[in-house]
Order: structure tokens, then C-alpha cells, then sequence
């Protein structure tokens, strides 16, 4: 069974303390990177942070779980990838440059989403190097906001 709160997380106790707080606070970066051997949570880690980040009532860095929002996002998880205002890929199915390309425009162009829009990479050590470096390229014009 997979958790979606904070409090039902074991371990890794800075790590988690850090991650409400920065919710609780709006001072989260735009992109995190959880790293990790496997079943040390990173995923169901960001699968927190990614509710939390869109949920229309969060209290003290925890998502409600019961507004629209909260509701469209776990069945996404729970299923297709894609919800109301979060989206989770398996980047390790991305092989070639133009697949690298239409996600890059899909997530670096102004969406008209209300409140956050959160993506959530998986497996994305298994990009090639081209496909990296065209990642890599697209965050390095980011402005810092």
C-alpha cells in the first residue's frame, strides 16, 4: 500500500522535516532531485511533495488527500501518470532526442494551470547523455523564480 503523507513516512527524519517545512513555508526550489538506493522512498517522497504542492487545502506542508485537486492527483498516481495539476513519467522511456524534445516543451512552456503544476521524473538516470545534456540545457534558462 503506498503512502501520501508525511507522518506515515519512516525514517529519513531531516530529510522529511526539511521538505514540510519548506512546503509550510512556500520556500521549496523549483526542482529537487531525491536520490538513493532502491526502497529508500524517494519516489513516495516526491509523490508527497508533488500533492502537497497542489492540494487547495495543505496544512503545516501535508496535502488534504479530499479536495478536487488531491483526488484527480492520487488517481493519477494510482493509475495513468496524469492528473488535474501533477504528471509523473517514466523518463527511462525516452530514447530518442525527439521524444527528449516534446517532453522539454510539454514541461518548459507556460501552462495555464491554476496554482502549481508539478512533474515528477522517474528513472531518470537512464536518460543517454544527449538526452541529459538537452534536459540539462532547458534548466539552465531558467530564472531563479
Amino acid at each position: 500500500m503506498r503512502i501520501y503523507r508525511f507522518s506515515d513516512l519512516v525514517g529519513n527524519k531531516v530529510t522529511v522535516s526539511m521538505l514540510k517545512r519548506g512546503l509550510a513555508n512556500n520556500t521549496l526550489k523549483n526542482f529537487l532531485i531525491f536520490s538513493g538506493v532502491m526502497g529508500t522512498g524517494k519516489s513516495t517522497s516526491a509523490e508527497i511533495v508533488g500533492l502537497s504542492l497542489t492540494c487547495e487545502n495543505p496544512v503545516e506542508g501535508e496535502a488534504c488527500l479530499e479536495c478536487s485537486s488531491c483526488k484527480s492527483n492520487l488517481k493519477a498516481l494510482r493509475g495513468s501518470g496524469t492528473g488535474l495539476n501533477l504528471v509523473k513519467k517514466n523518463i527511462a522511456r525516452l530514447k530518442s532526442k525527439d521524444d527528449m524534445n516534446e517532453l522539454v516543451n510539454e514541461v518548459f512552456t507556460l501552462q495555464g494551470a491554476v496554482g502549481n503544476l508539478v512533474y515528477i521524473f522517474e528513472e531518470i538516470q537512464e536518460l543517454s547523455q544527449s538526452n541529459q545534456n538537452v534536459l540539462l540545457d532547458e534548466l539552465d534558462r531558467l530564472s531563479e523564480n
